[in-house]
């Protein structure tokens, strides 16, 4: 008997990348009070968080980031070390 199959590679789709739907607070919002802020960014599709994903994730002036998080759609950057009246960019 012989037996002949099909070997075709198999075709693997590129998911398209995460979208940025929203942020809150929203990108520019001022007079917040507090050391400390959750920024939560939300996706058009359901995201992970990899630890070099992780590392990536930035904020000026001499704020830290103290955890990034992913559940579903929504990925969770807290910052600590802010200062009243200052301005930062997390990235």
């Amino acid at each position: 008997m012989l037996f002949n199959g099909c070997q075709q590679d198999p075709v693997i789709e590129k998911a398209e990348a995460p979208r940025l739907v929203s942020t809150s607070p929203a990108d520019g919002t001022a007079h917040l009070k507090g050391s400390t802020l959750s920024v939560v960014f939300t996706m058009d599709q359901n995201v992970k968080v990899t630890a070099s994903g992780i590392q990536q994730v930035s904020v000026s002036g001499n704020a830290t980031i103290a955890s990034v998080n992913a559940y579903n759609k929504d990925v969770t950057v807290n910052v600590e070390g802010l200062e009243n009246g200052g301005s930062y960019t997390v990235s």
